[in-house]
């Protein structure tokens, strides 16, 4: 039958872009100092974009590392919820791999834990860990 064809909306490249450049650059930061000494300008400079741009999506430098933390640790979830559907692996395997899937994103991410463990303003950032999405 000849119906209406919907097509699924396609993301500008341009906001793929920016938001790939925003997650860098404060991943980049947060490695060097606590996410509390980051300002809005450092942050879209590195990025190459606007203050404009960045409060367009974000209010905040930890809102957005948040986004990013809690990004990384909800793959993970994915990868286990996976992992159990698919039938092949324990639960003994599934838990051991979750597991690893925490190691490996906190290693990833010790820079920017180390830094928030020191900074009473970061405690949002350690308890991303703390909640780790298992």
């Amino acid at each position: 039958m000849g119906g209406i064809e919907v097509k699924p909306e396609r993301t500008d490249p341009r906001i793929t872009r920016t938001v790939v450049a925003l997650q860098q650059a404060i991943v980049d930061l947060a490695s060097q100092r606590p996410v509390s000494q980051i300002t809005v300008a450092n942050l879209a400079d590195l990025a190459g974009v606007t203050r404009a741009t960045f409060y367009n999506r974000y209010d905040s430098p930890l809102e957005l590392l948040l986004d990013v933390l809690n990004a990384d640790l909800d793959h993970g979830l994915r990868l286990k919820e996976a992992r159990r559907a698919d039938g092949r692996h324990t639960a003994e395997q599934v838990l051991r791999l979750t597991i690893s899937d925490v190691a490996d994103h906190a290693e990833r991410f010790s820079a920017v834990y180390r830094h928030a463990l020191y900074d009473p303003a970061d405690g949002g950032v350690y308890e991303e860990i703390g909640r780790a999405h298992v």
